[in-house]
């Protein structure tokens, strides 16, 4: 908490947990990040799967 949105209001509550999947393109689960079990932030979700997503296209 305590943490501020983009829009520069301050967030008064917390998150709520979120499990973020990444697919591949034969549609099988390639990744899984939850915030409940690696303690990580929204920001940390994104950032995390667009390394996956990156590293599947060759980037």
């Amino acid at each position: 908490m305590g943490k501020d949105r983009k829009r520069g209001v301050a967030i008064d509550h917390p998150f709520i947990e979120r499990t973020t999947f990444v697919v591949g393109k034969d549609g099988k689960v390639v990744s899984i990040f939850s915030s409940a079990a690696e303690h990580i932030s929204p920001e940390e979700h994104v950032a995390r799967s667009l390394a996956v997503v990156q590293h599947l296209a060759g980037k």
